[in-house]
């Protein structure tokens, strides 16, 4: 099972959230003023959509400098973790 991503990411005009189940997102954006807010948005629609639905899902956050930054994950994770 595929985890559907939020990506927050950096937009001319401050911030946006783009919905997707990829790195290539190609859902709709909706923009935000900072990235805080956006932030908060993104986690929402992830927490929201496990609830649901039991999906997969989580956020992927870009930084001011262009690089993935660490995020959040909903659901059992298939892979597990080692050690």
């Amino acid at each position: 099972m595929e985890r559907k991503y939020w990506y927050v990411l950096m937009h001319i005009n401050g911030w946006a959230v783009r919905e997707g189940e990829g790195i290539l997102a190609a859902g709709a954006a909706r923009q935000f003023r900072t990235k805080e807010e956006a932030l908060e948005f993104a986690r929402f629609c992830a927490r929201a959509a496990h609830a649901a639905t039991g999906a997969l899902t989580g956020v992927r956050i870009q930084g001011s400098d262009a690089r993935w930054r660490e995020g959040w994950s909903y659901g059992l994770d298939p892979v597990a973790a080692s050690g």
